[in-house]
Formats: C-alpha cells, sequence, structure tokens
C-alpha cells in the first residue's frame, strides 16, 4: 500500500531498515536508534545540509520528556499510551535494568487499549500502584486492577487517591519505579515531581 500510494504520488520511497550506531544517542533504547535513523535519511532525502559532527551531537544532546526520562537513579516516566509504545517501553527497561521488575505506577485514559498497554508492562513489574489522576477521561484504577489480574494473578496492586500518595507507596518499596500509561499522567507527575502542581494543564494523550 505505500509503495503504490508513493508510485499515484510520484513520490521518491525509501525504506531504512538499520538503527543508527556511529554515535551515542541520548534516548535509551533500540528504538530511539531506529528513529534517529529514520530522521538522519530524512534530513539526506530532503537535501539539508547537516554534517555528522552536528548530527552527533545533536543525537547525544537530544531530550525528550516523558521519553524514558530518568527522573533520578531509580525513578522513569514514560507516556507510553498505547500498546507498541508500552512494548518498546518493555523492551528498553530490560535493556536498561535486566530481569530487574518495576513498582509500576499506572494511570490509563479510558479510550486507549487498557487491556494491550497492561499485557505489554504487567511482564517487567513486581507490583502495581494505580492512581486516580486529574481527568475527567482517565479509566477507572478498579478497571485496571481487575484487567491486571487477569493477567497476572499473583501481581500485587494497590489503588490510591493521587499521584502523590502513589510515589509515597512505591518509594517504601526497594525496586525501580515506573510510571507510565498516558502522556497526560506523565504530565501530571512532572508538575507534582517539580514542585509545580499548578503548571500542569490537561492534555489530550
Amino acid at each position: 500500500m505505500i509503495r503504490a500510494r508513493a508510485a499515484e504520488c510520484e513520490a521518491p520511497l525509501d525504506f531504512v531498515n538499520d538503527s543508527y550506531q556511529k554515535t551515542p544517542v541520548g534516548l535509551s533504547g533500540e528504538h530511539q536508534k531506529q528513529n534517529a535513523a529514520l530522521a538522519i535519511a530524512a534530513l539526506r532525502a530532503a537535501n539539508i545540509d547537516i554534517n555528522d559532527s552536528s548530527i552527533a551531537q545533536g543525537l547525544a544532546s537530544i531530550e525528550w520528556p516523558a521519553r524514558f526520562q530518568r527522573w533520578d537513579e531509580r525513578t522513569v516516566i514514560d507516556g507510553a499510551h498505547n500498546p507498541a509504545a508500552a512494548q518498546a517501553l518493555a523492551e528498553t527497561w530490560r535493556e536498561v535494568f535486566g530481569g530487574q521488575r518495576a513498582t509500576l505506577i499506572l494511570a490509563v485514559l479510558s479510550d486507549k487499549d487498557l487491556r494491550g498497554i497492561c499485557e505489554a508492562l504487567a511482564p517487567i513489574s513486581e507490583s502495581v500502584v494505580l492512581p486516580k489522576i486529574r481527568s475527567e477521561r482517565a479509566a477507572d484504577p478498579e478497571e485496571l486492577a481487575k484487567i491486571l489480574s487477569g493477567i497476572t494473578p499473583s501481581l500485587s496492586y494497590s489503588v490510591t487517591p493521587s499521584v502523590a500518595l502513589a510515589l509515597d507507596q512505591a518509594r517504601k518499596r526497594p525496586h525501580p519505579i515506573l510510571l507510565s500509561g498516558s502522556l497526560h499522567f506523565a504530565g501530571e507527575a512532572l508538575a507534582y515531581l517539580r514542585g509545580e502542581p499548578g503548571a500542569f494543564e490537561e492534555c489530550a494523550q
């Protein structure tokens, strides 16, 4: 279908199959190296003149909030809000933490694929904390608990009324902490962690 559409539009078509490996990429995960290779190919296709040194410098220094963002030594924030993103997150978690499982703080918006996200993240989770977040679109934490229980019956979970209490609970456990499930939730969590909860604005993700 892509080939047919490109031909219809008389658009040149190039497939990028290899990830970027020449220099370090500031974002965690093999998929980000694939994204880097795609971005470089796009620059070249558009005849944008950027030398290899500038590309290397840019890729090394890139920052992307809520994309496997290391808030501190044991806390990661990632706004994965669909099954593909959650699967990429789980793979990146294993690359960084090996077999060490997370205390997962999970909040998802109700119009997303709840089961698909839970199925991707349950295998890397030791336990799950389900906070109520500041969105009318948020999935009921109890509904998420039922889905998780059906996927992994042995997985322990708790429900909390806020992000602040969820973090307090998670910090009492020995495992690294992963906050995920929604960019909306990631924004709320970052605002709280920065001590600026009033700066949080509701988004659609």
